[in-house]
Order: C-alpha cells, then sequence, then structure tokens
C-alpha cells in the first residue's frame, strides 16, 4: 500500500491511495472529492472507472457533483424549507422551488482539511459554522476513505453539532465500469435489494407513499440491463427520460449487498453495501458533453450514480427516519464498495 500527495491547483491537494493488487483511487480536499479510481478488467488492464475533471477550476465550475461529498442535506428539501422542534427555517432556493443537496454553499464546495491517517487511509474534516447556507448549528463533519487490499474503498462518515441541525452525506460519485468516457452505461447490468421506491411530485419530492417495484421499470431484485426500461421510469415530463429515483433498501444495515452492477464488456462488477436506508439511483440522464479527465467526453448516460443517503425531504415527513442530529450525538454511517471481474 502507498499513498501519493500532490498538488491540485493553488489551493488543493490530492492524494492517491494504491494497494497492493494496484487497484488505485484518487482524492482532493475540494469537496472531499473521489476523482479517480482505476481498477483491472478480466484481462487485468487498468482503467478508471469514475467520472472525473482535470483541474480544480473544472471543479469549481461544475453543476453535475462529478464524485463530491454532498451535504450538509443530501438530496432534496421540499419548497426549500423546514423545522425543527417548531422553529422554521428557510434554506437557497437552487432547484426551484425546492434545496438541492445542501445548497451553493454545501459540502460540495468547501476546501477539506485532509490527513493521511496510514498508508491505506485518508481523512478529511470541515466545518459548517452556525447559518450557513440557512442551517442551524454549526456543524463539525469528516469522511475518511480507507482502501484495503480486498479492492474495497469505504467511505465512513461522521457529523456532530453544537445545536439541533439536519445533516444526510453521500457521495455523489458517476460510475462506468467500462471507463468513464467510454460510451453510456445502458448495458451495464445491475441487481438491487430493494422492493420499493418513493413516488415524488414533478420537483421530485417524495409525496411521502413508497411503491412496489414489482414487474415494473424499477424492479432490478433481478440482474437484468439499465438501458431495458430506462424511458419507462416514471418521472414528470419536465425530466430527461432515465433513472433518477430513490430506492428503499430491504436490509440497510450493511450485511448483505444494497446494489451490484456489472459491465459485460470488460467484466468488472462493483458490489455496494451500505449502513443507510436509501439510495438514489441516477443514470446520469443531464449530462451532456461534458469535458473530462484525460479529454474524455461525457455524454447522456455516461455515468450512474448509486448515491447512499437517508430520506429526501425527511424533516417534512414525520414519518420518515429522522435527518435530525442534536447536541452531543454522533451521526455516523458507512459505504463499501467491492471491485473484481469476471
Amino acid at each position: 500500500m502507498s499513498i501519493e500527495i500532490e498538488p491540485f491547483g493553488d489551493l488543493s491537494r490530492r492524494f492517491t491511495i494504491t494497494n497492493a493488487n494496484g487497484l488505485s483511487c484518487s482524492l482532493i480536499s475540494y469537496g472531499a472529492t473521489l476523482v479517480s479510481l482505476r481498477a483491472p478488467d478480466r484481462d487485468r488492464t487498468f482503467e478508471n472507472i469514475i467520472l472525473g475533471l482535470d483541474t480544480h477550476e473544472a471543479y469549481v465550475r461544475d453543476p453535475n457533483y462529478l464524485g463530491s461529498t454532498v451535504g450538509r442535506f443530501a438530496n432534496r428539501i421540499g419548497d426549500s424549507a423546514f423545522s425543527i422542534d417548531g422553529i422554521r427555517y428557510e434554506v437557497p432556493v437552487n432547484e426551484p422551488p425546492n434545496h438541492l443537496h445542501g445548497g451553493p454553499d454545501g459540502f460540495h464546495q468547501k476546501i477539506w482539511e485532509a490527513e493521511v491517517l496510514d498508508e491505506h487511509s485518508v481523512q478529511f474534516r470541515c466545518v459548517s459554522p452556525d447559518g450557513e447556507g440557512g442551517y442551524p448549528g454549526t456543524m463539525a463533519a469528516m469522511v475518511t476513505y480507507v482502501l484495503n487490499d480486498r479492492n474495497e474503498l469505504a467511505m465512513n462518515y461522521e457529523a456532530s453539532a453544537d445545536a439541533p441541525t439536519l445533516v444526510n452525506m453521500t457521495s455523489h460519485a458517476y460510475w462506468n465500469l467500462a471507463g468513464a468516457g467510454n460510451g453510456n452505461v445502458l448495458r451495464h447490468e445491475a441487481r438491487f435489494d430493494a422492493d420499493a421506491y418513493l413516488e415524488v411530485d414533478e420537483g421530485l419530492i417524495p409525496t411521502g407513499q413508497e411503491v412496489p417495484v414489482d414487474g415494473g421499470p424499477l424492479d432490478f431484485r433481478e440482474w437484468r440491463p439499465i438501458g431495458d426500461r430506462h424511458r419507462e421510469a416514471p418521472l414528470a415530463a419536465k425530466w430527461e427520460r432515465g433513472y433518477d429515483h430513490c430506492l428503499v433498501i430491504r436490509r440497510g444495515d450493511g450485511s448483505s449487498p444494497a446494489a451490484e452492477v456489472y459491465e459485460p464488456r470488460s467484466g468488472r462488477f462493483m458490489e455496494v453495501r451500505t449502513t443507510q436506508p436509501t439510495f438514489m439511483f441516477y443514470s446520469g440522464n443531464n449530462l451532456d458533453g461534458v469535458r473530462g479527465a484525460d479529454n474524455r467526453t461525457y455524454d447522456q448516460y455516461g455515468g450512474l450514480c448509486l448515491e447512499m443517503q437517508g430520506y429526501p425531504d425527511a424533516p417534512n415527513h414525520p414519518d420518515f427516519p429522522s435527518a435530525i442530529l442534536r447536541p452531543g450525538e454522533t451521526y455516523r454511517e458507512q459505504t463499501t464498495y467491492r471491485f473484481g471481474f469476471r
């Protein structure tokens, strides 16, 4: 195992962890972002399977949250407002009329403090002051990336606050197991441990209803290609066709895979375990000629996201698991990706 550290623009640093098998991941302190992951295919050819960008400035301009750590609250808050203990808070409207991924001052825009813990771990820390992005309380957040010799990449999230506030953190990595920029992901095959998804309104805000996946375009309980029914997925007409849906994990305790993805041409597969109760399955519907790293181009469906997280719009749904973090409590969640080929 080894870690290489180098500058990434004037403000950020790049950390590359390489395990004993040659699998490596690169991280930058801007947004605690996963910028690349190089994994072998069945011919032992290594390829980057993360959609990333070449420069710090490109990440600052990026509207797609490529690889970023997202918070304070991942996903959406309906009408950009919520209440805690009877006190109403308003947060910035950045997907009218709703609030998305922590708003313009979210974790994806921060320069995180970084520390190499050992030869396989890098920890990123940031502090979000009281009132930043409209959220109450000062929050200390942390994400630790750990790459081991079993070809597993773990993301360990922690947060604490000095006043009641909201927290919901995730990784917004886009994956293409054929290699970033090597076509779209519609031929990837997937299997999800999810019996239901969250019904949403025209703004992708949950209605509060869980809909069984039985037989529909979101039924991935058995292996099937992502692209065979993606245009049938239930979304309001204003959204691009494809998947942008929150699935409810049957066993959100990390004991079994929540999601598995396989790319037939390369033979690469990815298995995801998490302690989170849901994940957002997004098929890169809005990617449109993004100039990526190494002069690659990311077009529509060029990468898929599996955003392991708490329930969207949780503070506005009393029946959803609470996203409130109180003083003296510690938010802890883990998501682990395992890579291989067959």
